[in-house]
């Protein structure tokens, strides 16, 4: 019993320590691929980044398109994760529909330097995955939005998969713009115009709403 025992504990350890081998890889591949690009960054300089041999890199990981892969998969988990916590929260729909975007907004301020590598990389080869986890932040932006309307915090009639799409994209967008731009401004702004130029319109009583 007491074998079987160390034998789990020594499992878990073994894994913990892969898990932390690999986070010291995807720090050291996130400040590389910003500083220099996928294309100018080697396995070496990965490895040395990390403190590794370029062994022990490969041990974990294949190359450095697998590297990219886990870092865009790490941050996407991070980013649906904060999402889902705000989706589940306390408060009405609209509530924390606001929050869950002020959230995102915030989480692509503090993890700016993986949005540059993402946009200027623009990862082809990634497509299916991106479009994965955009299509599951867009379903959690239409339930909440579904569950306003039949609140009756946001006008019914509107059709909540179509706003929610005009959400994710319009955000998509403005964020590229920032992101993208010589001195990249503070992603925090989106969720403001978001909701003054996209929700605000379909508040009960409000001025677009009353348009003919």
């Amino acid at each position: 019993m007491l074998d079987n025992a160390s034998a789990t504990a020594g499992v878990d350890r073994r894994q913990r320590g892969r898990e932390r081998d690999r986070a010291r890889i995807l720090a050291a591949a996130e400040e590389l691929f910003a500083r220099q690009g996928f294309a100018g960054t080697s396995m070496q300089q990965l490895a040395a980044a990390a403190d590794f041999s370029v062994g022990k890199l490969y041990q974990h990981f294949r190359g450095k398109e697998a590297i990219f892969r886990d870092l865009l998969e790490s941050r996407s988990r991070a980013m649906l994760d904060v999402m889902r916590r705000e989706a589940a929260g306390e408060g009405t729909a609209l509530a924390r529909l606001l929050r869950l975007l002020a959230a995102v907004t915030g989480h692509a301020r503090d993890h700016g330097t993986f949005y540059e590598i993402y946009l200027r990389e623009n990862p082809a080869n990634l497509e299916g995955l991106i479009a994965s986890v955009k299509q599951e932040a867009q379903d959690m932006v239409a339930q909440l939005l579904a569950a306003a309307i039949g609140q009756g915090e946001l006008r019914a009639g509107e059709d909540p998969v179509l706003v929610a799409a005009m959400v994710v994209g319009a955000g998509d967008r403005v964020m590229d713009h920032l992101f993208l731009r010589p001195q990249p401004g503070d992603p925090r702004v989106v969720a403001g115009l978001i909701e003054r130029l996209l929700i605000d319109p379909l508040r009960p009583g409000s001025a677009e709403g009353r348009r003919p």
